[in-house]
């Protein structure tokens, strides 16, 4: 594959696609995101697999994906190597477990010394974006152009893992090949995911991949339009096969709020709308920062876990210290159950990504 030659500040706008630069960060920030970050560090195996605890018994690749994305950020930031290398030794795992042409990676759990293949995956479309993104951020981190050529081809892969669910009829993703459902949540990371594609293409000078990857992108942020429902103020949180759309409703958590955060996180939403958005989820749901909290859903209450990104959308809409505090109880509550499952290497990374996001860092300095 043929380097290109490109300064380093125009390699890491492209890689970034404009979202953000690496920022000069207080003392307070820092320690929060070395605290994440060494935490993940320790849920990583030998072999560079991002478990989904520090026993180190599974593999789930959306959760080690966004994972990989908050050591990038942490290494954007803190300028500490092991960061960034952990996070390209997961990108280098997750490629060599690719399917040679579908590009899904499924869970795996331990197997003596190594690892096996559970063939079980919660959302392919989701495990491709993320990944796209992982890449993108950790070669903004470090700019290490040796390591991104290797797993170009991975990048390849993804597209073709979210090509597959792809629904010509709307332009949405299904969850899986085969699923009933087109959920927004997802929507919204395919569209991100995309646009990471696009970018990384060009870094490795594959005009044809990224030409399609920004296509692509493009489709699904129209195509995703169809969901907004103006009276609520709000995304339909789900599409069906047969074309019957799930409404969403603010006192519903998951997914009906969690979805419109989503859409703000991934930056799929943006302006008044999304800022009219997060304030609603904020008003409906004052508790989730509050892990041990009550939230309910279609089947009944129960208790809502960690969900940081919230505090990324709030930062992106014009509310950074309200992100800052959910950061922190969000933190001290996993402290307090000793960060037991469900708080994982994801929801860690989680909290890098609202203490390294630039609209944070001048409140936490």
């Amino acid at each position: 594959m043929r380097q290109r030659l490109l300064s380093f500040g125009l390699v890491v706008a492209l890689a970034c696609g404009g979202a953000h630069a690496a920022s000069a960060t207080g003392p307070a920030t820092l320690e929060s995101v070395r605290g994440e970050a060494d935490w993940i560090l320790s849920a990583i195996a030998s072999d560079g697999a991002i478990a989904l605890t520090p026993e180190q018994d599974m593999v789930v690749p959306y959760d080690a994906n966004l994972a990989a994305w908050g050591l990038a950020r942490a290494a954007a930031v803190t300028r500490d190597a092991r960061y960034g290398d952990a996070a390209w030794r997961w990108l280098e795992w997750f490629s060599a477990r690719q399917q040679a042409f579908t590009g899904f990676v499924t869970n795996h759990v331990r197997d003596g010394d190594g690892w096996v293949a559970t063939g079980d995956v919660d959302a392919s479309d989701s495990v491709a974006a993320t990944y796209l993104i992982a890449m993108r951020e950790t070669f903004a981190a470090t700019g290490d152009i040796v390591r991104l050529q290797r797993v170009l081809p991975a990048m390849r892969r993804s597209m073709n893992a979210l090509a597959i669910t792809r629904d010509a009829t709307d332009g949405l993703y299904y969850a899986l090949p085969g699923f009933e459902w087109k959920y927004t949540m997802d929507q919204a990371e395919v569209a991100e995911g995309l646009r990471a594609a696009a970018a990384l293409a060009m870094l490795g000078a594959r005009w044809g991949d990224a030409a399609e990857a920004a296509a692509a992108a493009a489709d699904v942020h129209a195509a995703v339009e169809q969901l907004w429902v103006a009276p609520l103020g709000a995304y339909d949180w789900g599409k069906h096969r047969d074309g019957t759309r799930a409404q969403s409703a603010w006192w519903r958590w998951y997914p009906s709020s969690t979805a419109q955060a989503w859409m703000v996180a991934f930056g799929v939403s943006r302006g008044d709308r999304a800022a009219a958005m997060m304030a609603a989820l904020v008003r409906n749901h004052p508790d989730w920062d509050r892990p041990e909290a009550i939230a309910f859903n279609d089947l009944g209450g129960e208790r809502i876990g960690y969900w940081p990104l919230v505090g990324v959308a709030l930062a992106r809409t014009g509310n950074p210290q309200r992100g800052l505090e959910g950061a922190g109880r969000i933190r001290s509550a996993a402290d307090a159950a000793a960060r037991a499952y469900p708080f994982t290497p994801a929801a860690a990374a989680g909290l890098i990504l609202v203490y390294a996001d630039p609209a944070v860092v001048p409140l936490a300095a």
